[in-house]
């Protein structure tokens, strides 16, 4: 049987609490939301927030709590990286109001 040496701890990632996610403040407005596998991110702007894509793994619900964490602004925009379901699937939870965009080219 071949050996593997252990996994490196930075590799392992955070520990995920409770809540199911994990945010980081990347700086200037930025923040990283991760549920140890899957991750995105969020910017706060002076008017609101812009998501980029929302994972199903981190839930529609989980993503406003991570966003509610750091800002009481609302979600205003929705940027999808592209159309795969794992990129988009939570979008029907919680984020109806924000305004979507996409920037896949046909």
């Amino acid at each position: 049987m071949t050996a593997f040496k252990p996994m490196p701890k930075f590799a392992l990632g955070p520990d995920i609490p409770e809540s199911g996610f994990v945010v980081t403040d990347l700086g200037g407005g930025a923040y990283g939301v991760t549920q140890g596998m899957v991750n995105t991110m969020f910017l706060e702007t002076k008017k609101g927030v812009v998501l980029v894509d929302a994972p199903p793994a981190l839930g529609g619900d989980n993503l406003l709590a991570a966003i509610e964490s750091v800002t009481p602004k609302p979600l205003t925009h929705l940027i999808y990286s592209h159309s795969h379901a794992d990129h988009i699937g939570a979008r029907a939870t919680g984020t109806r109001r924000a305004t979507c965009s996409s920037t896949s080219r046909n």
